[in-house]
């Protein structure tokens, strides 16, 4: 345990730590702020050890966040920073926010995005007409997007939309709208 003492310019006294990861050979530095003596110090440098030990094994809890904020907090903020398309993940995000609410990431299955499929499917729009494929499509794009996202950014394992087929939208001769599968599912 290397554990150093600092004088600030205002004459108080701080403690840090450093030490280097074995493995990735990575400095870990900190002067903890809050620390008043060395055994402060210490403490603040075994609990950084044992986070960089629990997520190098996966001991780490991933998924706990609610979606609705992570929505908010992250996927919406990084939509506007990265997608000319933000307004509409904007005006399709409450509907999201509002089918899943209280769902945390883990808690959202493969199967409970077919049943959000299908009920979104089954439910007509504002004006009274049966919703579109694309529409529902896009509205599920959005959630894939989001759960990417979270995967990137550790905070879910997986992503259950991946396993998703989109239904493509084919216009008969007649003008009804079929839906096409893939032929594996």
């Amino acid at each position: 345990m290397s554990i150093f003492k600092v004088k600030n310019k205002n004459g108080t006294i701080s403690y840090g730590y450093y030490f280097r990861d074995r493995v990735t050979k990575q400095r870990y530095r900190k002067i903890v702020p809050l620390a008043r003596t060395k055994w402060d110090a210490e403490q603040a440098e075994i609990k950084a050890k044992q986070e960089i030990f629990d997520k190098r094994h996966g001991l780490e809890e991933k998924g706990k966040d609610l979606l609705s904020s992570f929505l908010d907090d992250v996927y919406l903020p990084w939509s506007k920073a990265n997608k000319k398309s933000w307004r509409d993940d904007a005006y399709m995000l409450p509907m999201l926010k509002e089918y899943f609410e209280g769902k945390a990431l883990r808690e959202i299955s493969a199967q409970s995005v077919e049943k959000f499929k299908d009920d979104r499917m089954n439910t007509p729009t504002k004006k009274g007409t049966p919703r579109q494929p694309a529409t529902v499509n896009r509205e599920l794009t959005l959630l894939s997007s989001a759960y990417s996202l979270a995967v990137k950014y550790d905070k879910a394992e997986s992503n259950p939309c991946s396993k998703w087929i989109s239904s493509h939208s084919i216009t008969s001769a007649t003008g009804t709208c079929y839906r096409k599968r893939n032929p594996d599912s």
